[in-house]
């Protein structure tokens, strides 16, 4: 006993340390790839690519404004964007990744750090935790398993689709969460402390939280169909991470698990303890044939099903109640999707050619659209290996391999895919579920590592290798990167025969272990590297614009002009990323997210604004009345000077205005263009709508409007037209009033008055706002013509000319009968009106789902809309005026969580009841000298 106590020790500083040991070396590996291809925080290279510097770094900027009171709104409202909208489903979505909120601690000018810490530590955390469930899987050397689990943490799928989203990197960690949080299960035990870890996968992001759950349950299945398959023991023995006294009492971990109570074994607890000290030497080996953790062989088959369905039951409520103690998360973030505008139709092209997606077991590549899968050559080779270790029984071989199959399968099946993504084909890769496999990859590689492969196996797992490389030579994800790698397989290969040669040889294995963790160590750095520089290499990965001098310069002056809420500071038309209004402050209509509303959607492109992605990206309004409409009374306007902007200022009337009453609201007329839309809005005339004249042929077509012809040898962006190829439309103005042309979704090119434009329009993908031509000449004579590359069609009336001083007018005849205060709250907004006010007030707010109204006090109803904002009627007369948000869904999910909650105390306290009244009474036993004066 003396002896084995610093063995024992030994094996505990490593078990606690070993995670930490993989955690530093993934995130090691990952900064040196960063560093030395010159990436952001190390070098000048931006890391703000694709949606992380359209969507993620804005959304980070906004956080850490409403973490230090300098954000408009909270987390339930955002005023920055789409001139506001819902928040709460995009915190829930994208910002609770707990890493994220480490924005708070940085300055503002330095928000990508942060947000570059969040794929960090998420990468360590994920490798770190993933050594813990290996470990559960199967005992073995921790140090072993940490170096296999820094394979996971810098998996082709974090290198190649999570690092660029924050919040999908929870997913990584959730993945071995769930496998603990199921090993419980396993073991009948931790109920509260599993629906725990389940509720912190699902709160991080549910989106990748289902995909951890669907492959931790697959493989908690594969587990529990294994147990008793053949031997009648556990075939993966769980490591015992009870103090040393209690495993020298020769019961194997696992036990009370699969044995009901009534059939355990009743040593009294004083026994127990000490059992090792006077228990004959043949019970201490093994404990005797009946106490080996597993089921009796005399045991009915009837019976270990029944054990089987009861630990799938445990583990099937113990999601259940984890999922439901998160349930604000998903109720908001589905009501949010059910209101948000619709997502362009994703269409599957298929799976990957059998080369193509094999190809991508090797690290360091990076093509086309097909399951990234990677985790390192050294789990490539140990999970070749697996089916040639014999002393692994052929159940557990066939089971093990046969999820790997079914699970890479399932990834390119469409309706699997499906299952996979929430029965939602995603815009953007369809294969973002091969976080699960690569989950999976490891556990095999560690149960072949476990196993300590013999000289024979380990050539024949290369030899597999070997083959794969051959086939997929050819392919074009074959590059340099990969190639080398794959090479430097045989140093691993090399090194994993010598710990098989000196297996009994403790220095000789610890050097051979330190080699080893150096060679994962150069390969996982390397396979960032490969796999950045390919990408970065390629157009569509360049990086968005966030934090420069130019945008921070944008950022300083709208602050300086920061006017709410009596009035908007606007972000564009300029325009950085796709999330100005968060990234630079201010309140502007630009909004790119998958929980826009869509009434804000519609509102906005119906008042003359542009949008992308079918409307789940909306713009600033680009003219005058637009603004008006908005309150907007600053805004960004590009410029070739130093900043590449500059910032114009203009009369506008207050957020909240004031209407005669009868003013005619939504459903009660219709709309004949957008001019006459836009001036209902504000109330006034102050459009010229001319009739259109229409060279050469072509009717105007009802509810279409006019046809175009159709140039096919021009370029479809708008190349320079030819003689006898454009279409000319012709119209006449008041001399002096401004023409706008509006072609929602016209492509092409336009010229006239002066102006040149190529709008980029394509139904319903995207949509051109309105557009300023010139000022009418003396004539009064305004000829637009158009050139298209293909046969489409312009609304009836795309000219409107707009009278300047009329829209002065109007706006300060709305600022004088404006309220005499507009106040908002983080959900709110209200204004106080001279006493006995009548009328209609109108909010320069879009009328999403949750907003509800109430005047001088009285109850609170859903308001009426005018040109899709907000509009109250103030009844005989009013003076107070006041507007909040409820998030919809919000209060459903909160009774959901909180009997989740209910649930899990009640569960926490019956057990705790159970063990204090079950517990044994402490009665004085039989010292040794009464034994011995008995012997006598």
């Amino acid at each position: 006993m003396t002896r084995a106590a610093p063995a024992l020790r030994r094996d505990l500083r490593a078990r606690r340390a070993a995670p930490w040991f993989a955690a530093a070396t993934a995130m090691a590996a990952y900064c040196l790839a960063m560093a030395v291809q010159g990436t952001y925080p190390f070098g000048g290279r931006s890391r703000a690519v694709n949606d992380l510097g359209n969507q993620f770094v804005p959304f980070h900027a906004r956080l850490r404004d409403l973490m230090h009171g300098e954000a408009h709104g909270d987390l339930f409202f955002n005023w920055a964007s789409g001139y506001g909208t819902p928040f709460l489903a995009d915190f829930f979505t994208y910002l609770m990744n707990p890493f994220s909120w480490l924005v708070g601690a940085f300055p503002r000018d330095s928000v990508e750090f942060p947000v570059f810490l969040v794929t960090l530590f998420s990468a360590g955390l994920a490798a770190g935790i993933m050594t813990v469930f290996l470990g559960r899987l199967h005992e073995g050397s921790p140090w072993l398993r940490a170096l296999l689990s820094v394979g996971f943490g810098l998996s082709a799928w974090m290198i190649s689709d999570g690092f660029s989203d924050p919040m999908w990197m929870w997913g990584l960690v959730a993945l071995p969460l769930m496998g603990i949080a199921y090993d419980g299960c396993l073991h009948r035990r931790r109920w509260v402390t599993g629906a725990l870890l389940v509720t912190v996968c699902w709160a991080g992001n549910f989106y990748t939280a289902a995909m951890a759950t669907i492959g931790m349950g697959l493989v908690l299945l594969v587990r529990v169909l294994l147990a008793e398959a053949e031997t009648g023991e556990r075939p993966s023995a769980e490591v015992d991470d009870r103090p040393a006294g209690e495993r020298t009492a020769g019961v194997r971990p696992g036990v009370s698990a699969w044995w009901p109570a009534r059939m355990r074994p009743r040593v009294p607890a004083r026994w127990r303890a000490g059992a090792s000290a006077w228990w004959p030497v043949r019970w201490r080996a093994g404990a005797s044939a009946w106490w080996r953790g597993g089921v009796p062989s005399r045991v009915s088959a009837r019976w270990r099903a029944g054990v089987r369905l009861r630990v799938l039951a445990r583990a099937v409520s113990m999601t259940g109640a984890g999922i439901l103690l998160a349930a604000p998360v998903l109720t908001v973030g589905l009501k949010a999707s059910k209101l948000s505008q619709p997502a362009p139709e994703a269409v599957y092209g298929g799976p990957p050619g059998p080369l193509d997606y094999l190809a991508h077991l090797i690290p360091g590549g990076l093509v086309g659209r097909v399951p990234h899968i990677s985790v390192g050559m050294l789990a490539l080779l140990l999970v070749a290996t697996y089916p040639f270790i014999r002393r692994v029984p052929r159940t557990e071989r066939i089971a093990w391999l046969a999820l790997v199959v079914l699970i890479a399968g399932s990834l390119v099946w469409k309706p699997t895919i499906l299952l996979w993504h929430g029965l939602a084909l995603p815009n953007g890769s369809p294969y973002r579920a091969s976080i699960a496999l690569t989950a999976v990859l490891v556990c095999v590689a560690w149960l072949a590592l476990a196993r300590r492969p013999r000289l024979p196996e380990l050539l024949a797992g290369a030899a597999v290798v070997l083959a794969l490389v051959v086939a997929v030579s050819t392919t074009a994800y074959m590059t340099t990167g990969p190639w080398i790698l794959a090479a430097g397989g045989v140093v691993l290969l090399g090194l994993l025969l010598g710990l098989d040669r000196f297996r009994d040889d403790r220095g000789v294995r610890r050097g051979l272990t330190v080699a080893l963790a150096g060679a994962v160590f150069l390969s996982a750095s390397y396979t960032v590297l490969s796999t950045t520089r390919i990408r970065d290499a390629i157009d569509w990965w360049k990086p968005k614009r966030t934090f420069d001098a130019q945008s921070l310069a944008a950022y300083r002056q709208l602050k300086a002009a920061d006017a709410w809420p009596a009035s908007r500071t606007d972000p564009g038309p300029h325009s950085f990323a796709s999330n100005d209004p968060m990234l630079l402050a201010g309140q502007g209509g630009g909004y790119y997210s998958s929980y826009l509303p869509a009434v804000t959607a519609d509102t906005l492109h119906r008042l003359g604004g542009g949008w992308y992605i079918q409307g789940r990206h909306t713009r600033s309004f680009n003219d005058p009345v637009a603004r008006a409409v908005m309150g907007v009374s600053s805004y960004l306007e590009p410029d070739d000077g130093p900043d590449g902007f500059v910032r114009r200022t203009a009369a506008a009337p207050p957020v909240v205005t004031l209407r005669p009453a009868g003013t005619p609201l939504d459903g009660t007329v219709r709309d004949v263009s957008l001019f006459s839309r836009q001036e209902r809005a504000l109330g006034a005339r102050l459009y010229e709508v001319p009739r259109i004249a229409r060279s050469g042929d072509g009717d105007l077509v009802p509810g279409r409007g006019w046809p175009l012809k159709a140039d096919r040898a021009s370029e479809a962006d708008g190349a320079a037209p030819g003689d006898g190829t454009s279409t000319t439309f012709t119209a006449v103005c008041t001399p002096g009033t401004e023409a706008y042309w509006y072609a929602p979704w016209l492509r092409g090119r336009v010229d006239a008055l002066g102006t040149t434009l190529a709008p980029v329009g394509k139904y319903p993908m995207t949509s051109n706002p309105l557009y300023r031509l010139g000022t009418v000449r003396p004539d009064g004579e305004v000829a637009v013509r158009v050139r298209s590359a293909q046969r489409q069609y312009v609304p009836e009336s795309p000219v409107g000319c707009l009278d300047r001083a009329a829209l002065e007018r109007t706006v300060r005849h709305l600022r004088a009968t404006g309220p005499d205060r507009v106040d908002a709250s983080g959900h709110g907004i209200g204004a106080t009106f001279a006493p006995g006010t009548a009328g209609t007030a109108v909010l320069s707010v879009v009328a999403t789902p949750g907003w509800r109204c109430a005047v001088d006090g009285g109850p609170a109803r859903v308001p009426r809309t005018l040109g899709g904002l907000i509009a109250v009627e103030l009844g005989d007369g009013a003076s107070r005026l006041s507007c909040s948000y409820r998030t919809p869904g919000l209060r459903l999910g909160l009774a959901a969580s909180g009997a989740a909650a209910a649930l899990l105390l009640a569960v926490t306290a019956a057990h705790l009841l159970r063990t204090r009244t079950s517990r044994p009474r402490r009665t004085p036993g039989p010292s040794r000298s009464s034994f011995r004066s008995q012997r006598s």
